[in-house]
């Protein structure tokens, strides 16, 4: 009785972990898009899936998140890792321009950076989506838990 409760409390836990890496990530990017729009220059998201992984924001062409200070935006650091999550992976994306994304100055439009990222735990699958024209959202690739729809 005692491992089946500690069993469900560390799902639990994952869970948790999972859905605060997914807010951490959509609010970093819906970040990045008014940075963009307000500074009216591009902003570039830059990704390292896997176990370790990370997610960086900066004002200039590119950055290395797994890299200090590499990262920046108005001279702070903007860094969301696994370090902060754990029992999350990164373990897929489909952003074909080197692994990041980037938003227009003018409208915070994604043309050419439309991509997706698969966060994952030992039991659920979710999908982070970046249109071209810049909407960010949130979907399910397992059975759908409130308040994230099927993708």
């Amino acid at each position: 009785m005692a491992s089946q409760s500690l069993s469900n409390f560390q799902s639990l836990l994952a869970s948790f972990y999972l859905r605060g890496a997914l807010q951490a990530v959509y609010f970093q990017l819906q970040q990045a898009r008014h940075q963009a729009i307000t500074r009216q220059q591009p902003i570039t998201v830059d990704f390292s899936p896997g176990s370790m992984w990370c997610i960086g924001m900066t004002d200039q062409m590119d950055c290395n998140c797994q890299q200090a200070n590499s990262c920046l935006v108005n001279g702070l650091e903007s860094v969301v890792s696994y370090q902060q999550f754990r029992f999350t992976e990164l373990n897929a994306l489909t952003f074909a321009n080197n692994q990041q994304t980037r938003f227009s100055g003018h409208r915070g439009f994604a043309v050419g950076y439309a991509g997706s990222l698969t966060f994952t735990n030992s039991s659920q699958d979710f999908k982070v989506i970046v249109s071209n024209t810049g909407r960010v959202r949130i979907c399910t690739l397992t059975p759908p838990v409130h308040p994230y729809k099927a993708c």
